[in-house]
């Protein structure tokens, strides 16, 4: 029965985002992704979590696989607006910049 339901495209598509998380993950050494880091991967990884909070919404197999990779299944709103790449170092408010001026 797994080899028919991969041959489903809707199979194919969520097997190539996991891979793509994979790879993210293996790059990167977390699944924080962000719509600046890929917004296709975001928003698939945003359904995994509105699917799992759906009773029987997401199948065990797809949960143990997520979570095989250290999936974050707390919702990712807060790192939506996370303009800073994982490899540079936040820059400072432009804010703080003043009151630093002043002081």
């Amino acid at each position: 029965q797994a080899s028919v339901l991969s041959q489903r495209p809707e199979e194919k598509f969520w097997e190539e985002k996991l891979r793509r998380l994979k790879r993210f993950k293996a790059k990167k050494g977390h699944c924080h992704v962000t719509v600046f880091n890929d917004r296709t991967l975001f928003i698939w990884m945003n359904r995994q979590r509105q699917q799992y909070r759906k009773k029987g919404g997401l199948r065990r197999d797809r949960i143990d696989a997520l979570n095989a990779i250290g999936f974050d299944w707390k919702d990712s709103n807060a790192r939506r607006t996370d303009h800073s790449s994982d490899d540079e170092e936040e820059p400072a408010s432009a804010a703080a910049a003043a009151v630093e001026q002043d002081t």
